[in-house]
């Protein structure tokens, strides 16, 4: 099939769809300089989230009210997109009253997994990289537009589902992405901050300063922001980065120049792009991770792209979108082993383009549906190759459609998206075994991966009566992926996906939830040249969650909860240790009460019990079966004294045993106790003291059956661990409005930890160490003058470590003209 018959397909199904909003809506920013907020810092609100999260006396509610209050205003508080992102996550995960952030369970998790994570779990793998992931530390193009690389769209920054044109994103210049090696390249105002500006000149000059005991590092950059009333932007910024690594002797160097210019033309809905960017890292020393002693990366990279977008008639409008890229990437390595060394280049210029449409005037049904297509040329030069040079090809196709279809009060919404994507990415990967590991650290080979991946989801929610909401997802994909030159990381995976849940609010600060969430995925590693392949298996999952939220009075609420979920894998051929037949079985029930004591003192705790029992069918891995119980009581109360003195402590109760079911006297249990008091006084307006203690003390054992036949047990310590630790700390205004501030913190920490033999203590060991800081920080704002300097000396009283001294110096300069 040629390329014309594939964009006259691509066109068709895009005429079939629909994408685009209005091109009045595509440009948001809008923002007066002479009603500009001042700045706060990024990590001061990371830091009052994590109290928000932690302090009692804020309800979930309040705290997911701040957060948004920060997510309404990001140029307020300087946030740049990873950022808001986090801070997003979080305010969602306040409202549902759920921790931000959540990781697949383990056995020493407190939450079960959810289905999708145990059915992509496998306790078997090998110790390499996902095969579903780019195993290519070349990292090629500085600029992530290569569509290849991101295999859920055409092009990386190209035209959205929603059909919105990307509008100018203030300084924060090219997507990041790695350069050779993992070299970061430099981003934005350098830093992670971001100011957005209507209109004016905004140079920003940022110097960090980070020095520890063991390594050093320091990075600089300066930028400079040029942007108008229309959106156009010009941002270029340059970056500076250096780190020493005292224990391994060695020194990296990082050095880079990013460059863009955004032209929107929102009357006609036309937008331009233009970015530059080349990072330069050379890292030295006698030590190194990955076999290399020296490494030595150059990154170049250019990328010009156009958006349009146009509305014919009320609710039906289309978009279009065209780059062209270019990225030339090289590297030098020397092996920490002998004297061998390689080198690698890669030359890609290559050009991505995708179209859409969106029909939003029907009443009962809204579709939306974009293809795309990208082709690159490579070039590849090694010493490792035969010829010197390899030419190759990249290339990826995409295409989505996205249906709503509103039913009415009973089925409020029933929602079908259908997404298929397939490339081929040819790049130098190191030289690798067929399995996937590396073979030689400094030898090189042109490496060809496939992927074809396509998903239907069907998800809807109902509401049969005024209190009663439920919904339900069913989700089928399938994803391929196989490799050149690895041929036993091939795979084909199928999975099925549903799940049904709902609540009911049966009185007034009262409701009880169910979901209920099965999958089932097929995953095929028998590779034809190599068909026997252990890790060909069938996952199985199930689970059942609910819980009850009562608010008894209206200072007293109480959540109960529980789940349950079991996950199963069927394999199909026999490993070294045979067949890796397990069932994974998980269990928690908590209780969470939150209450106001009296006007001044808030109170809440915490109490769950979980389990994971792990069994494995096969007697030649019986012995890794295992069941872990642990139980955990948390109560914590915040106590406002007076209006400037306030009291908070956390108390925490839990332990944790271990049974091997084949070998009882390998049975462990582990106790942890803490007590954790803070205290805050506000003396004046200009003077605030704050106070911490922190006790810990751990026990570590052996948990053996005293009598078999009762199976009354006892506890034999090996290791007990107690720690007490002692803060205190005080900020004072030298000039108010925190225009000059001497700030400073002591820590001291005795840790003692004591081991055991035969129920008595064979040893002891005391370590104690200390830091003091002190330091100044000033924030100054003079109309669109901006100066904010912070400078710490940290003086480490542990003898043991290499250096006791070390200063942090952070600083930003910015004016608006």
């Amino acid at each position: 099939m040629g390329r014309a018959s594939i964009a006259l397909i691509g066109v068709l199904i895009a005429l079939s769809c629909a994408l685009a909003p209005p091109a009045e809506a595509l440009w948001p920013f809008t923002r007066s300089k002479s009603t500009r907020p001042d700045t706060v810092a990024a990590e001061e609100w990371k830091s009052r989230f994590d109290s928000w999260k932690e302090r009692p006396a804020v309800p979930a509610s309040s705290a997911a009210a701040q957060l948004d209050e920060v997510l309404e205003n990001p140029q307020r508080y300087k946030l740049d997109t990873s950022q808001l992102v986090a801070l997003a996550a979080a305010a969602e995960a306040a409202k549902k009253g759920t921790p931000a952030g959540g990781t697949a369970a383990g056995p020493g998790s407190d939450s079960p997994p959810t289905t999708t994570q145990m059915l992509t779990s496998d306790p078997q793998a090998e110790p390499t990289a996902d095969p579903l992931a780019s195993h290519d530390p070349f990292a090629s193009d500085p600029l992530a537009t290569d569509p290849v690389r991101a295999p859920s769209d055409s092009l990386d920054g190209s035209v959205p589902l929603d059909g919105s044109v990307p509008p100018a994103s203030g300084p924060a210049g090219p997507p990041p992405q790695t350069g050779l090696g993992g070299a970061s390249m430099p981003q934005g105002s350098g830093s992670g901050s971001v100011v957005l500006v209507e209109k004016g000149f905004t140079p920003i000059a940022r110097a960090t300063l980070d020095s520890n005991n063991d390594n050093m590092r320091m990075n600089s950059s300066v930028t400079a922001l040029l942007s108008d009333a229309k959106g156009i932007t010009l941002n270029s910024t340059l970056n500076y980065g250096e780190t020493i690594a005292f224990n391994q002797n060695t020194e990296s160097k990082t050095r880079g120049i990013n460059l863009s210019l955004n032209l929107p033309l929102r009357r006609y809905g036309l937008g331009f792009l233009l970015s530059t960017a080349n990072s330069k890292t050379n890292r030295d020393g006698t030590r190194s991770t990955g076999g290399r002693t020296s490494d030595a990366s150059d990154s170049k990279g250019a990328n010009a792209s156009a958006t349009f977008s146009h509305q014919f008639i009320n609710g039906v409008g289309t978009n279009a979108h065209f780059a062209r890229t270019f990225s030339k990437s090289e590297q030098v390595i020397v092996s920490t082993t002998g004297s061998s060394a390689g080198a690698r280049q890669n030359q890609r210029t290559g050009n991505s383009y995708g179209v859409g449409l969106k029909v939003d005037r029907l009443g009962w049904m809204r579709v939306r549906g974009r293809v795309g297509r990208s082709l690159s040329n490579n070039i590849d030069r090694s010493p490792s190759f035969e010829q010197g040079e390899q030419e190759s090809t990249s290339d990826g196709d995409t295409a989505s459609v996205h249906v709503e279809l509103p039913l009415g009060r009973l089925v409020k919404q029933v929602t079908v998206d259908f997404q298929m994507n397939r490339s081929k990415e040819s790049f130098t990967d190191v030289a690798r075994t067929s399995t996937g590991s590396i073979s030689n650290t400094t030898q090189f080979a042109l490496e060809t991966r496939r992927n074809f991946s396509r998903q239907l989801r069907l998800n809807g929610q109902i509401a049969p009566i005024s209190r009663l909401t439920g919904n339900f997802a069913v989700t089928v994909a399938r994803d391929s992926v196989s490799y050149a030159i690895r041929p036993n990381q091939f795979q084909d995976r199928q999975r099925l996906e549903w799940s049904l849940g709902g609540s009911f609010r049966y009185r007034p600060g009262g409701s009880i939830s169910l979901n209920y969430e099965t999958s089932r995925g097929d995953f095929n590693r028998d590779e034809r040249s190599n068909p026997a392949s252990p890790q060909t298996r069938r996952e199985e999952s199930r689970s059942l969650s609910g819980e009850i939220r009562q608010k008894f009075t209206p200072t007293l609420e109480v959540r109960a909860y529980g789940d349950i979920s079991l996950a199963q894998g069927f394999y199909a051929h026999q490993g070294p240790q045979g067949l890796g037949d397990r069932d994974d079985l998980r269990t928690r029930v908590g209780l969470d009460i939150n209450g106001q004591v009296s006007g001044k003192m808030t109170a809440r705790v915490q109490m769950y019990v979980r389990t994971f029992d792990q069994a494995f069918i096969d007697p030649r891995r019986s012995s890794s079966s295992r069941n872990e119980t642990e139980y955990v009581v948390r109560p914590s109360f915040t106590y406002q004294i007076t209006p400037r003195l306030s009291l908070r402590q956390l108390y925490n109760l839990s332990s944790k045993t271990l049974d091997e079911i084949f070998d009882v006297s390998r049975n462990t249990l582990n106790r942890n106790h803490f007590v954790q008091t803070n205290a805050t006084y506000e003396m004046s307006d200009r003077l605030q003291l704050d106070a911490r203690i922190d006790y810990q003390l751990q026990d570590n054992g052996l948990y053996l059956a005293l009598d078999p036949t009762t199976g009354r047990r006892i506890f034999a310590p090996t290791a007990r661990t107690k720690k007490d630790e002692i803060g205190l700390g005080f900020r004072f205004d030298l000039i108010r409005d925190g225009k000059l501030t001497f700030k400073s913190d002591q820590v001291a920490t005795r840790e003692r930890r004591t081991t055991f033999a035969g129920g008595r203590a064979t040893g002891e060991n005391v370590t104690e160490r200390g830091n003091l800081s002190l330091g100044f920080e000033s924030k100054y704002k003079k109309g669109d003058f901006l100066l904010d300097i912070r400078v710490t000396r940290n003086q480490s009283f542990n003898v043991t470590l290499n250096r006791n001294v070390f200063y942090v110096v952070d600083s930003e300069l910015s004016y608006t003209f």
